[in-house]
């Protein structure tokens, strides 16, 4: 087994990923193999020290983002469209012009 296998295979144990007959593959790896060993006590502090890290999105954000992702696959015609008025805007515009529509694009996308 490789390092970068042994990794992966910790990561998968410890974000509770695997079947029953890989478990009993790391129980063995840990009764004897001195280095999935040190592998799975890495990736365990990698773990603990990232986990503050993680944030909750805000309260109505995953309901807007699942709101767009529907808009898209019921309309992809739409989408692209303004992607690509996007675009051209962005390339014949004035600066100073630029400097306005951005925020206003930012209010209106996000208060949809």
């Amino acid at each position: 087994m490789t390092r970068q296998e042994m990794h992966e295979l910790a990561l998968a144990y410890l974000q509770q990923r695997l079947t029953i007959e890989e478990k009993l593959e790391v129980f063995r790896l840990i009764m004897e193999n001195d280095d999935f060993l040190q592998v799975l006590s890495f990736e365990l502090a990698l773990l603990r020290r990232f986990a503050p890290l993680k944030t909750v999105a805000p309260a109505g954000v995953r309901e807007r983002v699942q709101e767009k992702i529907i808009v898209v696959v019921q309309n992809p015609k739409k989408v692209i469209a303004e992607r690509v008025i996007h675009q051209v805007l962005r390339g014949t515009m004035p600066q100073i012009a630029w400097a306005v529509y951005q925020p206003w694009q930012r209010r209106v996308f996000a208060y949809e």
